[in-house]
């Protein structure tokens, strides 16, 4: 797990860290698929899609689907804040170390 520690103290920021499977879950849902589609494509049940999205929500900060190209797609980024950016390194430092 990476140190997403950062600085602290009242105003200090830290990168957001979704899981490998958080992330590709909420990229799909970005992109205008359903939970359904989500499933199917990625060979999961639709209630891991669900509790994907519901722990992607949480920890991005939004409350609603139509928030996720905000935080995670380059393309529709009109907000360029520290809080908005999304460290998905963890989980890919893991696939090539092998």
């Amino acid at each position: 797990m990476p140190d997403t520690r950062g600085e602290r103290g009242p105003g200090a920021r830290r990168p957001v860290v979704l899981s490998r499977a958080e992330l590709r879950v909420a990229e799909l849902a970005a992109r205008g698929r359903t939970n359904r589609q989500i499933a199917h494509e990625l060979f999961l049940t639709v209630s891991t899609v669900e509790q994907h999205l519901t722990s992607s929500y949480r920890k991005l900060g939004v409350k609603r689907r139509a928030d996720l190209p905000v935080h995670l797609l380059p393309d529709a980024r009109t907000d360029t804040r520290a809080d908005s950016t999304v460290d998905a390194t963890a989980d890919t430092r893991a696939d090539t170390a092998g």
